[in-house]
């Protein structure tokens, strides 16, 4: 598999290398950060009524009699409360300039195919994302009741469920928070807005 080049400076002389797996890291951190600034972008999750161009990923019921424990004659009456969960889907339009690759077989440098480009770069930005290292995952969501930690997280929505007390008094309940990734934990991954070759030769981002 033919690696992104990179513009550098050996002993003077300007020179193209491969970039190695930390510098594709970086670039993967980039595009993590660009996933970060929209909520309405594909792969981004909305809770509550439909929107347009998401599709429903599934759903919670809270569901809880109106009746307390120990309530003779009970009534029949179910209270429910449902908590929707959506992904956008709608296709993305791309404006971007591809990396560059030497190709071995045409003896040249050409713009890297999408094959190549999805092996080396964007593999590792999906890497990030899906990872429970506190490390990575800037973009990513997690559902649980508490702050996941390693890293900056905001809540994009609470779920709370009542369960009916054995005193027969009232509703005890408990929350689970839908948390998005603001920021990593670790700031190694710094990339320089200079240094990868693109087609346009110019750096896309």
């Amino acid at each position: 598999m033919a690696l992104p080049l990179r513009q550098t400076t050996i002993s003077g002389d300007v020179s193209l290398q491969e970039m190695s797996p930390t510098q594709m890291d970086s670039v993967a951190y980039r595009i993590l950060q660009e996933f970060l600034e929209s909520d309405v972008d594909a792969g981004n999750i909305h809770v509550g009524s439909t929107p347009a161009g998401a599709s429903s990923i599934g759903s919670f019921t809270e569901t809880r009699r109106a009746d307390m424990v120990g309530t003779h004659p009970a009534g029949t009456t179910i209270n429910t409360s449902t908590t929707n969960f959506y992904q956008y889907t709608s296709a993305e339009t791309e404006n971007y300039e591809r990396p560059v690759e030497f190709d071995v077989p045409l003896d040249s440098i050409q713009q890297m195919d999408n094959s190549d480009l999805n092996s080396s770069i964007i593999s590792r930005a999906l890497s990030m994302l899906t990872s429970t290292s506190s490390s990575y995952g800037m973009g990513q969501y997690r559902l649980q009741p508490s702050n996941p930690g390693g890293g900056t997280w905001t809540s994009q929505a609470v779920i709370t469920n009542f369960i009916a007390n054995s005193a027969g008094t009232g509703y005890d309940s408990n929350t689970t928070t839908l948390w998005k990734k603001q920021s990593q934990g670790s700031t190694y991954l710094q990339f320089p807005r200079s240094g990868m070759l693109c087609w346009a030769w110019d750096w896309p981002y």
